[in-house]
């Protein structure tokens, strides 16, 4: 079972109201992820589950009402929990569903919200929510002909700690940059599972791409490797 990547800071003595959402991460040909505009934020297209309705359903219709498009998903996504403040001062916990998916046909009705397609590279746009610039990295660590990329990576070294249940593996790609990611590998069955937390950086160089490494994962900062 995958636990959900958590964001944001709980406050102790705190009340926070629980809410299930679902996203849609949209990736186009040119490396650019459709983003909606909500009172000048930025967020990827979906909401909140209405009672009775199941993630894939929610996202459906969200993007229908904010966008003015059918939505195909494609497939799931890692989940996450999200703890941030509205502006009205109230808590909320987001326990928010994606989904990889691409953008159907044009329906009837305006759309509720701006529509922005916003480049992924070097890094994902700034959204409001953290959760969802980590949704779209995880969005490009995926293999498949379904993701705009060219996934054909070379890893080219992996540093591992010394407890053997992390590892970051440094690869070149096909266009001749470079970059890292983080994996776990999981005590029940031993596989090595993608955490997707750095994938979408871009650097000119393995060394470069190897400095960041040790700059950014905190556990590598520690050991000092």
């Amino acid at each position: 079972m995958t636990t959900a990547q958590h964001f944001g800071h709980r406050e102790a003595g705190r009340s926070y109201q629980r809410r299930l959402a679902a996203y849609a991460v949209i990736l186009d040909e040119k490396l650019r992820v459709a983003c909606v505009v909500d009172k000048l934020r930025l967020f990827l297209p979906g909401g909140g589950l209405e009672a009775g309705e199941g993630p894939r359903g929610a996202v459906q219709r969200e993007v229908a009402e904010e966008c003015a498009r059918s939505l195909e998903v494609i497939s799931p996504l890692d989940s996450a929990i999200q703890f941030f403040h509205a502006a009205s001062g109230e808590a909320y916990e987001l326990h928010a569903h994606f989904f990889l998916a691409r953008f159907g046909g044009v329906l009837d009705g305006p759309a509720q919200h701006e529509l922005r397609w916003l480049p992924v590279l070097p890094q994902p746009p700034a959204f409001f929510h953290e959760c969802h610039r980590w949704a779209v990295q995880q969005a490009l660590s995926r293999n498949g002909p379904e993701v705009p990329l060219p996934m054909s990576n070379k890893v080219l070294a992996s540093l591992e700690n010394s407890y053997g249940d992390y590892c970051v593996d440094i690869f070149a790609r096909p266009d001749g940059s470079f970059g890292f990611e983080e994996y776990r590998r999981d005590p029940e069955d031993g596989v090595w599972r993608c955490l997707h937390r750095y994938a979408g950086q871009v650097f000119k160089s393995q060394e470069a791409a190897v400095t960041q490494a040790k700059a950014q994962v905190p556990w590598l900062k520690i050991a000092g490797a």
